[in-house]
C-alpha cells in the first residue's frame, strides 16, 4: 500500500477524535476513592478545616467540571512517529476548533499538508474541516474527497450506516467511527487506582494549572463509562488506542477543568509506530455556533462504499 493511503485515514481519524474531544453529559464515575494525602493516615485539610481534594478526586471530577462550562475552544497537535516502519521518521500536524458540550457538537479546522508530504504527496490541498454532530461526522477535505470519490465538498461518516455496508476494511477506517463527542475525556474513567501523581505547577495559555500524570486502563474505561451516545463506537476508539494501558498527562485549572490533555498510543497495524496527541481547552463558555453542512453539499461515505462494492 502506498504510504499516503495509510496516512490519510489516520489523519482523518485523528482530527475527528480531537474535534470530538468533549466528555459525556454526565459526570465520569470516580476513578478512585479519596485517598490519604499525607501518607501517615492523616487526611490533608484546607485552611478552613475541610478535607482537601486529592489528585485522584480532582481528576475524577475533571470531565464533569469541564463539561459544565457549556462550551470551549480547542487546539491540538498530533505527532506521528514511524508510520512507515522503524526509522521512517516523525511528522506533526495540528488544528483548532470549538466544542458545544450541551448539544454534543464540535468542529475543527486543520492542515494535513505536512502529513501528506511525509507520505510523498506534494501537490494536494491539505486543508481539512470537520463537524461532529453526536455520533455522525462530516469531513471537508479535497484529498479525502478525491480518495473516496465524493462528488461533493463534504463527506458524511455515519457509523450505523457504515456497519451495514459489506466489503469495508474496518481496520483502516475504525478510527473514523470513533467520533462520539464523549470519547476524548470519557476514557479518563479508566484511570488506574493509585496511579495519579501530582508532578507540579504548570501553565496553559497564561492560566496556572496543576499537572497530573496517571495511567489509564482502557478496558476499565469501557466498563466504567455508561453515558455514551454510541458505546460500540467508544469501544472502537479504545481499541484504536491499543486496548491496554496508556499514560496520560492532564493540566487542571483551579476549577478542576481540563486545560491540557496529552497521551501517546500505538498505531494500528502492528508496524511499531505511535502517535502523540496534545489538546488544549480554553475560552470556556464562549459563544460557539456549529453549522451542519447542507444536504446538497454532502455525500454519505456508506453510499460511496456501497456503490464501489
Amino acid at each position: 500500500m502506498r504510504p499516503f493511503l495509510r496516512l490519510a485515514p489516520l489523519a482523518i481519524a485523528s482530527v475527528l477524535l480531537v474535534a470530538a474531544g468533549c466528555g459525556s453529559n454526565d459526570p465520569a464515575p470516580p476513578t478512585s476513592p479519596a485517598g490519604d494525602a499525607t501518607g501517615e493516615g492523616e487526611v490533608a485539610t484546607t485552611p478552613d478545616g475541610s478535607a482537601a481534594a486529592t489528585p485522584e478526586d480532582r481528576l475524577a471530577a475533571a470531565p464533569a467540571a469541564t463539561i459544565a462550562a457549556g462550551s470551549a475552544r480547542t487546539t491540538f497537535v498530533a505527532t506521528v512517529v514511524d508510520m512507515g516502519g522503524p526509522g521512517s521518521g516523525a511528522v506533526t500536524f495540528g488544528g483548532e476548533g470549538e466544542i458545544d458540550f450541551e448539544n454534543q457538537q464540535a468542529s475543527s479546522r486543520s492542515d494535513l499538508s505536512n502529513l501528506l508530504r511525509h507520505g510523498g504527496v506534494d501537490d494536494v490541498d491539505g486543508e481539512m474541516e470537520s463537524v461532529v454532530d453526536g455520533a455522525v461526522s462530516y469531513v471537508r477535505s479535497p484529498f479525502f474527497a478525491t480518495m473516496v470519490g465524493a462528488p461533493t465538498p463534504w463527506v458524511r461518516i455515519d457509523p450505523a450506516a457504515l456497519e451495514s455496508v459489506t466489503g469495508m476494511d474496518m481496520t483502516r477506517l475504525s478510527g473514523l467511527t470513533s467520533n462520539d463527542p464523549k470519547a476524548q475525556l470519557a476514557f479518563l474513567a479508566g484511570v488506574v487506582e493509585g496511579s495519579v501523581e501530582e508532578v507540579g505547577a504548570g501553565e496553559v495559555r497564561g492560566t496556572p494549572t496543576t499537572r497530573l500524570r496517571a495511567r489509564v486502563d482502557l478496558r476499565k474505561a469501557v466498563e466504567d463509562t455508561g453515558a455514551m451516545t454510541d458505546r460500540r463506537a467508544f469501544e472502537q476508539f479504545v481499541a484504536s488506542l491499543g486496548g491496554g494501558e496508556l499514560a496520560v498527562e492532564v493540566d487542571l485549572d483551579d476549577d478542576d477543568r481540563v486545560r491540557q490533555l496529552a497521551y501517546e498510543h500505538r498505531l494500528p497495524g502492528g508496524g511499531g509506530g505511535h502517535q502523540r496527541i496534545q489538546l488544549e481547552y480554553f475560552d470556556f463558555g464562549a459563544d460557539v455556533a456549529i453549522s451542519i453542512p447542507p444536504d446538497d453539499q454532502v455525500t454519505d461515505l456508506a453510499d460511496l462504499l456501497g456503490a464501489g462494492g
